[in-house]
């Protein structure tokens, strides 16, 4: 089984809301000295796939994560 198989969903779901926030590897890689977020006046690769897991936060609907999070509570 895959390592993400085995959390619950509620974890995943944490992650993918607040994940990049904690993701401090992302932040060091864009302010390294020769990084590069444009070469011949296009996006690189490199900047575009730290940008959109930096952007994945936002696209989370925390109501969907509120409505985990209660589902969990009165479960108990």
């Amino acid at each position: 089984m895959y390592e993400k198989q085995i959390e619950p969903k509620i974890w995943r779901v944490w992650n993918k809301a607040f994940g990049a926030e904690f993701n401090d590897h992302l932040y060091f890689e864009l302010h390294k000295k020769y990084f590069k977020r444009f070469y011949n006046g296009k996006i690189t690769k490199r900047y575009a796939r730290i940008r959109k897991k930096l952007n994945q936060r936002d696209e989370v609907d925390l109501r969907e994560l509120d409505k985990y999070i209660i589902w969990n509570l009165d479960k108990k």
